[in-house]
């Protein structure tokens, strides 16, 4: 008995039966095994149980009994070179794939049985056909991969009725692919086949040596003028792309590109062998959020030679049509050089936010090539109000390699001090070029909401190469960890008004990063750095200036962005204030080498009595 489920229908019974587990061996003796009844797709959908014995030299017996149901019945294990042997040959030339015409011809009349074919290919065609192709009005085509050599399986048969209707009646197929290469299939004169319905198995053709090519530039991702490709009054057939980069995106496009309203694109994996065939589904952008409508069952062959036909079918209407991905390192671009240095993560010309930065709400919908900083957007958290902006945009993902081509990224927007590294976001597209030996980026940007802008990256090494005159500088003794309160010392956000990089000049040179007292540096609410200051050879830090809330309380209040780096032992702070009243930061003060003292003034003395009667007050 066979040990794997039959076709449907086969051993000339509507429910074959076939046993559910192995055969056993010669030495277990009497076994129980489970038999199966096949019911159309189900393999199992009756059961009993048999007894089986092993009586070695390849004879095996079965102790029987009715069948898990009256209409169903027992099989035959069968060899398939035996079956592959037996097929006969259809031979008919005008059963090409690629043959036009309507000859009148017909497999009704067929007597049921396995066949096989001589033209071509040697096999079912298994992608959509024309209409009024292969010898007949309605030609049968069979959907699904090719089965391997020594194996069978069921496959769906499919007539097509016109041009763009061709899943039009449908029926179970059976292939089997011979160990000699051959493929031989098991008729059965049921639907689609009917005397009224002209129908012909359909061979395949090569399409690597027959097909249409797509050409041109107006089908190129980076063309935006609609010229109605036509795409929907096409039949089904294979199309090698004889422009651009000669394959299809694997991207979705934007909206109106590809020179039709709504460009299809190929959402599945190219092949990689010559002679594989993989299957996926063309997609159609309609909107800037709908990127797979009206899809389509896609087939994309590797020929020989390396290029690759694609299968397409008619579009919905005249305004889909299929895209023709191009090489974009060589479409023209922006620049963003020394002019956009308003950019730069940390030395924008403003440093921080200011109200003449303008936001990227107005930015043209175009690629972009940067050629300054480090000649690529960061990717990683920039802080807040970094880059000249409130909120600035860095790149969340890595850039890709030359191989990866276009790929999809989201730009994150910083939009708070705490926590608010990617507040909102912005999809672009990303591309690695190399010419003449020089790596690039090249960025697709889209305007942003207001107060929003992209970053330009940029080495921390930059900041320690400003010039002092274009630092800000930090001179007021007042600021030292052992000045109390001073009420006409300025509030910070009075003295810095613009941020930028400033430079302590004062005591120990640096900002302290611990709590300190309060109502001291010169101010009620002491001012300090979050975290440890980093060493030289680290680059750019980000961090947090925090301010006493209360005397007891060491919790990091007002919190405002800080960026740091040690320029060799001397730090440099990208500091934007909290804009409260009798907020300023410490610095820190060596108060043993730093004091006034209390001279001459022996009436100080705990143990000695003050002569006369005028008594002193501090």
């Amino acid at each position: 008995m066979p040990t794997s489920a039959p076709f449907q229908k086969s051993c000339r019974t509507n429910y074959p039966i076939w046993l559910d587990g192995q055969e056993p061996s010669q030495n277990e003796g009497v076994v129980t095994r489970s038999v199966c009844a096949v019911n159309g797709v189900n393999e199992c959908h009756w059961t009993s149980e048999i007894k089986v014995r092993n009586c070695g030299n390849n004879k095996m017996i079965y102790y029987l009994k009715s069948a898990p149901y009256s209409q169903a019945r027992y099989c035959v294990d069968d060899s398939m070179n035996a079956i592959c042997n037996s097929a006969k040959t259809l031979d008919e030339s005008w059963r090409g794939s690629n043959k036009p015409g309507n000859l009148g011809h017909t497999d009704y009349g067929l007597v049921q049985g396995w066949y096989k074919f001589s033209q071509h290919a040697k096999r079912l065609a298994n992608f959509p056909v024309p209409s009024n192709y292969c010898g007949s009005q309605y030609p049968l085509w069979m959907k699904g991969q090719h089965v391997d050599k020594g194996q069978c399986g069921e496959r769906t048969l499919y007539s097509v009725y016109s041009d763009v209707n061709y899943t039009w009646r449908t029926g179970p197929i059976y292939e089997c692919q011979c160990m000699n290469g051959d493929y031989i299939y098991y008729h059965v004169s049921t639907t689609p086949h009917s005397p009224s319905y002209k129908s012909t198995y359909c061979v395949e053709q090569d399409p690597c040596e027959e097909h249409d090519r797509f050409t041109g530039p107006t089908r190129s991702p980076w063309y935006n003028t609609v010229v109605n490709q036509g795409d929907n009054a096409k039949a089904p057939k294979w199309v090698k792309i004889d422009t651009g980069l000669g394959t299809m995106p694997t991207y979705h496009p934007e909206l109106g590109s590809c020179g039709s309203t709504y460009p299809g694109w190929f959402d599945g994996e190219h092949p990689t062998e010559v002679g594989q065939m993989t299957e996926g589904q063309y997609c159609f952008v309609t909107s800037a959020t709908a990127t797979c409508s009206s899809p389509k069952d896609a087939r994309v062959l590797k020929c020989q030679g390396g290029f690759n036909v694609y299968h397409v079918l008619p579009t919905a209407n005249a305004a889909y049509g299929y895209c023709a991905d191009d090489d974009v390192c060589d479409v023209a671009s922006e620049e963003w050089g020394r002019e956009e240095s308003n950019r730069l993560r940390h030395t924008s010309i403003t440093g921080y936010y200011s109200a003449t930065r303008s936001a990227d709400n107005t930015l043209a919908k175009q690629w972009y090539r940067i050629t300054s900083g480090l000649q690529r957007l960061p990717t990683e958290c920039v802080g807040y109000m970094s880059c000249g902006v409130l909120y600035p945009g860095w790149m969340n993902g890595a850039h890709p390699e030359p191989e990866d081509r276009i790929v999809e990224r989201t730009v994150c927007f910083v939009q708070g001090a705490q926590d608010s590294c990617c507040a909102s976001s912005q999809s672009i597209k990303v591309v690695s070029c190399e010419r003449d030996e020089v790596k690039f980026y090249l960025y697709r940007l889209y305007p942003t909401a207001t107060n929003k802008a992209y970053c330009i990256d940029q080495a921390g090494e930059d900041v320690c190469n400003i010039d002092n005159s274009n630092l800000g500088h930090i001179t007021d003794v007042r600021h030292g960890t052992g000045h109390y309160n001073d009420g006409g010392f300025p509030n910070d956000y009075q003295n810095y008004k613009i941020p930028n990089w400033v430079q302590v000049n004062v005591h120990e040179q640096y900002f302290v990063h611990y709590p300190p007292v309060q109502y001291f540096c010169g101010g009620v609410y002491a001012g300090w750095v979050e975290d440890p200051q980093p060493g030289p050879d680290v680059g750019v830090t980000m961090s947090r200036a925090c301010y006493r809330t209360s005397a007891t309380s060491e919790e990091c209040g007002n919190p405002m962005p800080l960026k740091m780096k040690n320029c060799g032992g001397r730090m440099r702070y990208l500091y934007a204030p909290a804009t409260v009243a009798n907020r300023k930061m410490c610095v820190e003060e060596d108060i043993c080498s730093n004091y006034e003292t209390f001279e001459d003034e022996s009436w100080r003395l705990a143990f000695t009595r003050t002569q006369g009667t005028s008594y002193a007050t501090d």
